[in-house]
């Protein structure tokens, strides 16, 4: 397996050179994904696995199945990471068809499980404007949740001081810019992208086309310049990394200085808002208060952490609504023990938006859903405008709900091209499939005891491989008994496999009946993918709700749990 010496090195090399040069290359090769050349000597470093070579060639693989916490390491690690998935099936005598599917960044981790899900995972975007004075473009956002923020520091080092407060996982910067190093703390990845792509008119375009909107106006973007720039070089950049995903992203949403105080990186650290001065205890005030139950709710009370409020009104409204949860104790532990149930809704959409999304994915979504409607019953039943408003802009998506029940198997496998995602009962076209293998199925079965019977050969069995298909065994000690009409097919240590006339045309009629169903499910999963992401925008508001109230309440039992009381404003 020397290099371009294979086929199927041939196809990596093809591969491999339509991805960034500094990216890591995972290839799937049946239950592995495998690295090769540098790629697998400084994985295998980074991942802590074994190295080894074929023909000169140094590799190491790390299993599908457990692959996620790999690429995560590899991403924490700074690097870039492409995914070259199977997109056909395996068939006997032919290579299995391979294509980039989607590449990971620090800032672009859509479907990949994360190790702190209450912490956002920024992807920014930083851009000295056209005029190259005054002020400057700042983009912010959370390809995992569709957050997507945007602002106009005043000049460069009120831009920098914008990054080092919101710490992004990755900085995007254009080709020209010659200072990053002056910008970034430890850990944030730095890419660059093409000059052109921060071009106003080119970004403005670029988000209109996205948000399918003739103006930015309407997203309170009016007379901004050198951000939407900032944030279409952004956009650009994530739907180019992750193969046109970014359904879920919300529009982009300016910052008002009106209505937040800034605390920049210095303030942060000192007051210890959300991380601990030293290295031992964690004596942060994030550590101290937060009761959420949910990975929304975690977040949104970070948020507040970071940006605390300037007007009265607002900070009034926030007590009320921690007060309505305080009216009645049992409500209140009864609202939390509703949340158990709630998984991370605003990632569940981002993660089913991308090619990762599994089948898995909408069950978890669809179990979300059906515990909706009980959160929302009880947060009607608190007091506070504020907790009502939030509980009324909730749409529990009963329909949805209900659509994904039908569709999506109780126990559908991680990997969607295993078969087995949709329910029965749920399509006519992938039942038909169904019954023909199991009829098939059932064939074999009877086949093989008409076999045993005939040839007197009792360990007689009719087994399936992949690469040679069914066949029937026969140990070496019965050899002697084989019958005419049995054709050689496979010779192994301890037996020898044959197939006859019969055995091979029904062969043929199972496989294409399994091809064929998954070929349905696929499409199947697909539509449903689509209903998810058609309710997208509401989803994600749901979020949203279902994270403040959960901070709200979070905040609430602290309150009860410490005796503390609601500070008077004037």
């Amino acid at each position: 397996m020397s290099e371009g010496s294979t086929p199927m090195m041939k196809q990596y090399h093809g591969l491999r050179a339509q991805i960034p040069g500094d990216a890591f290359l995972l290839f799937r090769l049946g239950d592995f994904y495998e690295l090769f050349f540098g790629d697998a000597e400084e994985g295998a470093r980074l991942l802590h696995l074994t190295l080894t070579k074929r023909n000169g060639v140094p590799m190491c693989g790390l299993p599908y199945h457990a692959s996620e916490g790999y690429i995560t390491k590899l991403l924490q690690a700074g690097r870039r990471v492409a995914i070259c998935d199977q997109v056909s099936e395996p068939k006997p005598g032919q290579m299995v068809e391979r294509a980039i599917t989607r590449i990971l960044s620090p800032g672009c981790a859509v479907g990949v499980e994360l190790s702190a899900p209450k912490l956002p995972r920024w992807l920014a975007a930083a851009w000295r404007g056209e005029g190259r004075s005054g002020a400057w473009g700042f983009a912010l956002l959370d390809a995992t949740t569709g957050d997507f923020r945007l602002a106009e520091p005043a000049d460069e080092v009120s831009c920098r001081e914008e990054i080092r407060r919101t710490q992004p996982a990755e900085l995007l910067l254009e080709e020209e810019e010659k200072s990053a190093g002056e910008w970034v703390e430890k850990g944030v990845a730095v890419t660059r992208v093409a000059d052109w792509t921060f071009e106003e008119d080119t970004a403005r375009r670029t988000l209109c086309d996205h948000f399918r909107v003739q103006s930015l106006d309407g997203f309170g973007c009016a007379g901004l310049g050198p951000a939407i720039g900032a944030a279409g070089a952004l956009l650009r950049y994530l739907t180019e990394t992750l193969k046109g995903a970014g359904r879920h992203l919300q529009p982009p949403k300016p910052f008002r200085p009106e209505e937040c105080l800034r605390l920049d990186a210095a303030t942060q650290r000192n007051l210890e808002l959300l991380a601990p001065a030293g290295t031992g205890t964690d004596t942060s005030l994030i550590r101290a208060i937060d009761q959420t139950v949910t990975a929304m709710g975690g977040r949104e009370l970070r948020g507040w952490i970071q940006q605390p409020l300037r007007k009265a009104e607002e900070i009034r409204a926030r007590h009320e609504a921690v007060e309505g949860f305080l009216e009645d104790a049992g409500v209140l532990d009864e609202f939390r023990d509703s949340l158990k149930e709630v998984r991370d809704l605003a990632r569940l959409v981002g993660r089913i938006s991308t090619p990762s999304g599994t089948a898995r994915d909408l069950l978890a979504l669809r179990l979300t859903l059906e515990s909706l409607p009980r959160v929302q019953k009880l947060a009607l039943g608190v007091g506070g405008r504020r907790n009502g408003q939030l509980a009324k802009s909730m749409d529990c998506e009963p329909q949805l709900a209900a659509e994904l029940a039908r569709g999506v198997a109780d126990e559908p496998p991680a990997i969607v091209r295993e078969g087995g995602m949709i329910r029965d009962g749920y399509d006519a076209v992938l039942d038909g499939h169904r019954e023909a293998m199991r009829e098939g199925r059932k064939w074999i079965a009877d086949l093989q005891a008409r076999e045993i019977e005939r040839t007197g050969i009792k360990s007689l069995k009719i087994r399936f491989n992949q690469v040679f298909g069914y066949g029937i065994e026969v140990t070496k000690s019965y050899l002697d008994r084989v019958p005419e009409g049995y054709e050689r097919k496979q010779t192994l240590a301890q037996a020898e496999r044959f197939v006859t006339r019969e055995l091979k045309e029904m062969e043929a009629k199972i496989l294409g009946a399994e091809e064929k169903a998954v070929a349905r499910e696929l499409e199947l999963f697909a539509v449903l993918k689509e209903k998810v992401l058609a309710r997208g925008a509401s989803l994600q508001k749901t979020a949203g709700a279902v994270g403040a109230l959960d901070a709200f309440a979070g905040l609430a039992s602290l309150a009860r749990r410490w005796n503390y009381v609601r500070p008077k404003l004037r």
